[in-house]
């Protein structure tokens, strides 16, 4: 393998470990802000507020969930529903929840570092 070859290998695996830290820093916040849907899934002023911001990053994220990874998708409200202890319908608001605030912060997280200064 010639060298320009191995140089672009390696910026490849550069760009994957970026990513992949990218999207456990948005599982993590994603996992946080579930505690505060918990908190205020009763409030209708948190329920609208959550439609009009997070929607569309909701419909995103369970069509990639859907079409990618159906088994993991379809057993996340389950494991939800046990874990939390909440309803099974609230368990999939929760799950469309996270998987919807997973997109938005790895949306911000390509846009920072899209906008980070190359060298």
């Amino acid at each position: 393998m010639d060298e320009e070859s191995k140089d672009w290998i390696a910026k490849q695996e550069q760009s994957m470990t970026i990513g992949e830290s990218m999207v456990k820093r948005a599982s993590d916040e994603a996992l946080d802000y579930i505690t505060d849907a918990i908190e205020n899934l009763n409030n209708p002023a948190w329920r609208k507020m959550s439609m009009d911001t997070q929607s569309l990053e909701m419909g995103v994220g369970v069509g990639i969930a859907e079409h990618l990874v159906p088994n993991i998708y379809n057993d996340m409200s389950k494991t939800m529903s046990k874990k939390l202890k909440v309803p099974k319908g609230t368990a999939r608001a929760l799950q469309h929840i996270y998987i919807g605030r997973l997109v938005k912060n790895i949306r911000k997280e390509l846009n920072d570092e899209h906008d980070k200064p190359k060298n």
